[in-house]
Formats: structure tokens, C-alpha cells, sequence
């Protein structure tokens, strides 16, 4: 069974993604509106009632906190499942899943949020994962979005060839950046412009594309 996948454009990924690291994320972002209730301070949700979509941004490392998740991931045991942060998000996940019954849900996810999008997908949700931390997983039902300076994400560039022979979703590499700060940042989303980015059709049972 194949079910419809979510698209977004660049500049509003960019937008959702940078309200996950703001202390007042932005209510409004296009036609998607912030569900406050279904929202905390690693993870937003935005929504568009009249598309049916639901788009779960997911923040990446922020304080020293955040790095205990990222050293679990490092161990390759799971732990990083029994965080407060992920619990957290395992609730919202849950939750906007039942308001929105019948809507298109994608994650949308930065560097470390990435890991954990990874986790609460289910197959026939797709994600659009930007500089995403990674230790080289084959994630069928994720698109990834990276500049090719870019350290933290690099364990992944072997996956995303393999992807394109298989013909999932494809990945999106931006031009080098020799400073390995300004590679990471969401300002690589600036070169897609309004590109439409994330999933096409998808199956439900193992989440490849058509």
C-alpha cells in the first residue's frame, strides 16, 4: 500500500527548523500554524488544516544537556530512547497523532534532532533531515539535506549513494564551505531557495518511494 508523503519548501523548512532553537518560536510560517499544545522547547508542531499536513520540527544540540543524548547515540545501544528529551517527544509525537488522524504527518529535523525524528517515524511518515547526525544508518523514509563541509553528517554520504541506486527519496548535497561551523548551519537551506523538498509517494510497509 502506498500512501501520499508530505513536501515543504526550503525556505519554510529552514523558518520551522530555526523556531526550534528560539525562546518564542514564530506562530505562523507560511500556511502552517504552530499547535503551542503539541509543542516544547526541542519540539514544534506546525500544522495546515486546509492540506491536512502536520510537520514536526525537530531542534538539534542546544547546551550542554543535549550532548548526553548524543553520547548515548555514540554507544549504539538505543539510550538515547530514555531521555527525558526523547520521552518528551514520544508524547507529542503520540498525541499529534491522534488530533490529526487522517493527516499527512513529516519531521522535519536538524543534526541531532535527527536521530530522535529517526526513532518516532513510523515508515509511512517521511523526514526531511538537514546536516543530520548520523553513523552511516540506511534510512529509507528520510531525505537528507547537507553541504559537503559538513562533518557531522558525513558518516551518511556512503548511505545516500546506495539510496539513489535503490530509488528512494533523493538527497541534496549544497555547495563546500571550508568553515566547518557555517557548514552545519541552517543558512545551507538559503541555496534551495523556495525548492520543494521531502517525500513523494511511499509505502506504508517499508517506506521506499515511488
Amino acid at each position: 500500500m502506498y500512501m501520499k508523503g508530505g513536501k515543504i519548501q526550503s525556505n519554510l523548512l529552514k523558518q520551522m527548523l530555526q523556531s526550534t532553537y528560539k525562546d518564542n518560536p514564530q506562530d505562523n510560517v507560511g500556511q502552517y500554524t504552530l499547535d503551542k499544545s503539541l509543542s516544547n522547547e526541542t519540539v514544534l508542531t506546525y500544522v495546515d488544516p486546509v492540506k491536512k499536513e502536520v510537520k514536526i520540527a525537530i531542534r538539534g544540540t542546544k547546551g550542554a544537556v543535549d550532548w548526553i543524548p548524543n553520547l548515548l547515540y555514540a554507544t549504539k545501544t538505543g539510550l538515547q530512547r530514555l531521555t527525558p528529551r526523547f520521552t518528551k517527544a514520544q508524547k507529542i509525537v503520540d498525541n499529534a497523532r491522534k488530533k490529526y488522524s487522517g493527516y499527512t504527518i513529516e519531521f522535519l529535523a536538524h543534526s541531532q534532532g535527527s536521530i530522535h525524528a529517526r526513532d518516532l517515524a513510523k515508515n509511512n511518515e517521511s523526514i526531511v533531515s538537514v546536516n543530520p547526525a548520523t553513523k552511516g544508518e540506511y534510512t529509507p523514509n528520510e531525505q537528507v539535506i547537507r553541504s559537503s563541509g559538513d562533518a557531522v553528517s558525513a558518516l551518511g554520504v556512503f548511505p545516500s549513494w546506495y539510496k539513489s541506486l535503490t530509488k528512494t527519496n533523493k538527497d541534496i548535497t549544497t555547495a563546500y564551505n571550508s568553515n566547518p561551523i557555517a557548514a552545519h548551519r541552517l543558512d545551507i537551506l538559503d541555496e534551495l531557495g523556495e525548492t520543494m523538498v521531502g517525500a513523494g509517494m511511499r509505502c506504508s510497509c517499508c517506506g521506499h518511494m515511488m
